[in-house]
């Protein structure tokens, strides 16, 4: 009996779970995003929207389910399909203490800011400086020059869509054009427009500015504001083009009006001769003749001639490029630029007066390339995924790529950053903490390469021996002919090496050394002080919130050097002062083939912009006071240095070259 009942209470539970299998609906099982992936693409797309950079501070967040892909808070006068989509409801708190709404879908994919944005108070802006102007943009939008039709144009995520905003500039060439001129023929080009204002005076350059309505590809409806900057000669201007949606236009007015009063001609920065108003190059012009000279302006690659300062633009996308190098005979030009595709960096060049051309997808952080003593080959720097990197040489059109060797190197070193500006501008002219990783092709065929993290550690290196320690030394330079090496000790004496011999004499100089370059004919070293004149802090609690915003970190320490100079005779050992002024630091010395003096970088201090913040400055007026790298040039003897250009990494060619 019992043994039936069991079978009866089994036989029951069968036939419910098969009638539950029959009823209930199958799912077909799905890979969700992590939430961590989806909380990164909201915190992009918001980036993009409010405009600037900032820190979470704190997020929630519930699953919903709402009943179009308009995720609840639907764009207005767009229509959805009516099917059930499953999201993120986010409470998102930003570190100004603000607070949003963002809806999302599961993946992430498509973001909706249910808070209006206030971009008035919420963006922050970059400065674009070109040849002929300067004007800010939102700092989270990329700078895109590829367009021949655009001197440049600012998109979020890097292009440009008919339902995200953005902007553009056009230099328009036409005698006798004013303002009403400029634009009555950017709107005719346009096509059908409608709602067309009334252009008003606008900025401190004698812009008018009108906005109207215009359709994109047809499936979209734009705002769009125009301005347009005539020339003071009326020989053409520019033309400034902002948009958004019509829905979101409304949101971005406010900062693009903005960003309008920010534009400025700068024929007084760079003048036609390749200095400033109140310079004067005089003999400079003659004696720099023939000369290449390869510098970073507003983040990208210029090649130029002193009388043609900035020069012909090589890159065509801003990037924080480094390490750029002209072989021994001035022939080619190579340089390191980020990968977007592969991550890290890689290399680039040219032949000087062409165009550029991919040489490597990869090459080790820090390090620079050096070029062959004999012929047009280059030797660099190669990352692995073990303590160690490799060397490699290649040709100078990126063929011959050979693998010479590796060697021991930390694959964990910690890159350390500053939110101080001037140093910040040092380190990207002299290295990290001002000790910039050495790697020379020595004419014997020996390498010399920094071997630490900190770049305080050299040695030498051949295939066949591997390493041969040097010592704990920095901030190498070598002389023109490669025979004598100039390094800074533990001590920060000058050591300098007999490359031929191997002997070495050790200087103590009166004042400590930072940077160190050879003249032509190794009879001069010269080295560069940097004396603590004044520092400050700036620590009222009531700019704290501020402080952190706009400075980065707070309290902030603002320091004004006293920046020299000097000359060492390298037999007598007697140093003569060749230039001083205050400021925060000189980065790169660059002496000239022939005995013409150097180029050199000069780090300003940030005084104005902390004088400015005290004051309760805008952003954008901030942006103004802002410390700049300058390129001087100093005569052989010394003097008064001239300020050539306002831009960064300058590197002469190493003879005189023909540029096309």
């Amino acid at each position: 009996m019992e043994n039936n009942q069991m079978k009866f209470w089994r036989y029951l539970l069968l036939s419910c779970l098969i009638v539950l299998t029959i009823l209930t609906p199958l799912h077909r099982a799905t890979a969700q995003t992590p939430l961590d992936l989806v909380l990164q693409r909201v915190k992009e797309y918001m980036q993009e929207q409010i405009g600037r950079d900032f820190i979470i501070v704190e997020w929630t967040y519930v699953v919903e389910t709402w009943e179009n892909a308009g995720l609840g808070c639907p764009a207005p006068g767009v229509s959805y399909v009516d099917e059930d989509t499953q999201g993120y409801n986010f409470s998102i708190t930003i570190d100004n203490d603000e607070t949003f709404e963002v809806h999302s879908n599961l993946d992430g994919t498509v973001v909706n800011i249910c808070t209006p944005i206030d971009r008035s108070v919420l963006i922050d802006y970059r400065t674009f400086q070109d040849t002929g102007f300067v004007i800010d943009y939102p700092e989270t939008w990329q700078t895109v020059t590829t367009n021949p039709e655009l001197v440049v144009g600012f998109y979020p995520g890097g292009e440009t869509t008919c339902d995200t905003p953005g902007m553009t500039i056009q230099r328009v060439e036409q005698s006798g054009a004013n303002a009403n001129i400029l634009i009555n023929d950017m709107v005719r080009q346009e096509g059908f427009v409608q709602s067309l204002g009334i252009a008003v005076p606008v900025g401190a350059s004698g812009g008018q500015t009108i906005t109207y309505q215009v359709a994109c590809d047809d499936t979209a409806l734009q705002e769009v504001r125009t301005t347009a900057f005539p020339l003071p000669d009326l020989s053409g201007g520019y033309v400034v083009r902002q948009w958004a949606s019509v829905a979101e236009f409304k949101g971005w007015d406010g900062s693009y009006l903005a960003i309008i009063d920010s534009f400025s001609l700068i024929n007084d920065l760079v003048a036609n001769n390749g200095t400033t108003e109140n310079g004067d190059v005089g003999d400079a012009t003659e004696l720099l003749s023939g000369f290449a000279l390869a510098h970073s302006f507003v983040d990208q690659l210029y090649v130029s001639a002193l009388d043609d300062l900035p020069g012909i633009q090589i890159t065509t996308t801003t990037a924080p490029r480094r390490g750029f190098a002209f072989s021994r005979n001035g022939q080619y030009l190579a340089y390191i630029e980020p990968n977007p595709r592969m991550g890290g960096e890689r290399l680039e060049g040219l032949e000087v007066g062409g165009r550029t051309r991919a040489i490597s997808p990869a090459v080790a952080p820090h390090f620079p390339i050096s070029w062959a003593w004999q012929d047009n080959t280059m030797a660099f720097v190669a990352p692995t995924q073990d303590d160690a990197l490799e060397i490699h040489t290649i040709s100078a059109t990126g063929d011959n790529d050979t693998m010479l060797g590796t060697f021991a190197f930390p694959a964990d070193c910690e890159v350390p950053a500053t939110p101080y500006i001037p140093e910040a501008l040092y380190w990207v002219e002299a290295g990290i903490n001002g000790s910039g990783y050495t790697f020379e092709w020595l004419p014997d065929g020996r390498f010399l390469l920094t071997t630490n993290c900190e770049g305080t550690e050299l040695a030498f290196w051949t295939p066949e021996a591997g390493l041969e320690p040097l010592g704990e030394y920095r901030n190498a330079a070598l002389s023109f002919n490669g025979l004598r090496l100039a390094v800074l000790d533990a001590d920060d004496n000058i050591v300098i090496f007999d490359l031929t011999n191997g002997s070495e004499a050790v200087i103590d100089v009166e004042s400590t050394p930072d940077q160190l370059a050879w003249n032509d004919d190794s009879s001069l070293l010269y080295y560069t002080v940097l004396e603590e004149f004044d520092r400050i802090t700036v620590e009222d609690e009531g700019f704290a919130e501020r402080g952190q915003r706009i400075l980065g970190v707070y309290p902030y320490e603002s320091v004004l050097n006293s920046v020299s100079i000097f000359a060492l005779n390298t037999v007598t050992q007697e140093s003569n002062l060749l230039w001083t002024q205050q400021g925060y630091a000189v980065g790169r010395l660059e002496p000239l083939a022939n005995g013409v003096g150097m180029f050199f970088s000069f780090i300003p201090d940030d005084r104005q912009y902390i004088d400015g913040f005290r004051q309760n400055l805008t952003y954008r007026e901030l942006r103004f006071r802002r410390p700049e790298t300058q390129i001087y040039w100093l005569p052989p003897n010394g003097g008064e240095a001239q300020l050539l250009v306002i831009s960064q990494q300058p590197v002469p060619s190493p003879v005189v070259v023909n540029q096309q």
